[in-house]
């Protein structure tokens, strides 16, 4: 296998550029758009955008992080003892467990379920909910194929066993379904749609549960799940930032 040609600070450099670009973006979007639930606090819509920023600044950092390290293999005793102990610990019911979060978490399951929901938030008059809804799955599906290109990184042998062929890094399962979840939870509580404990749960439980299958299953290294998750939140991101940059809540703040 030749070494990678993706040089991380080009690639945090563009991330770090990107983020600040699509949230200065939202952000001049945001003091343009009239709402229709009337004037809303200046000062809050701004530290609303400055968290987002924020958020996809410390995803970008954290994935060039483990990015870097992965590449220069000093993340590799972790992923031993990771893989090591989720060994130790397999049996039946987690089997059932982990096999149904990965079917849950993949690409067949994932955009129907997008679509259904962006098709039913459309009908009730929720626009800006069902835009980010759309814009998280193609956004998280286009971003990992072209970083698993780039890097090049080999599956454990549960996957080689399992006839799976892509590259290894990061895990799409992973930053697709955190992608989504948080997407959905940040509009979900800021539409005041769900409560509170159902927002947590599918914003953390469910990508949790999704990334984790794919190292249970041997079809994923630990650090793999964990770039996943980084790519994913600030996939999030950029799309909570879209969504507060046509319109926001439309309560009143």
């Amino acid at each position: 296998m030749r070494t990678t040609s993706v040089s991380l600070p080009a690639l945090a450099g563009a991330a770090f550029l990107a983020a600040a670009v699509v949230v200065v973006v939202a952000l001049v979007v945001a003091r343009g758009v009239r709402r229709p639930s009337g004037p809303r606090s200046p000062w809050l819509q701004t530290l609303v955008l400055g968290f987002i920023l924020a958020s996809t600044v410390a995803a970008a950092a954290f994935f060039a992080q483990v990015a870097d390290e992965m590449r220069e293999r000093e993340w590799a005793p972790f992923d031993a003892a990771v893989r090591a102990f989720v060994f130790r610990h397999h049996s039946p019911p987690l089997d059932v467990l982990f096999r149904t979060a990965t079917f849950v978490g993949s690409t067949w399951v994932v955009a129907p379920v997008c679509i259904l929901a962006a098709a039913l938030l459309w009908r009730r008059g929720h626009q800006r909910f069902t835009a980010a809804v759309l814009v998280a799955p193609i956004l998280g599906a286009g971003l990992f194929p072209l970083l698993k290109a780039g890097f090049e990184r080999v599956r454990p042998a549960g996957a080689l066993a399992a006839h799976v062929a892509s590259y290894s890094f990061p895990s799409g399962h992973a930053t697709t379904s955190s992608a989504v979840a948080l997407t959905f939870a940040w509009v979900l509580a800021r539409e005041r749609l769900a409560p509170r404990p159902l927002v947590l749960a599918l914003g953390l439980l469910v990508p949790f549960t999704i990334g984790l299958s794919r190292v249970y299953l041997d079809l994923h290294w630990a650090t793999d799940v964990l770039a996943g998750w980084a790519v994913g939140c600030f996939v999030a991101a950029v799309c909570a930032a879209f969504y507060e940059g046509l319109g926001g809540p439309r309560r009143a703040a």
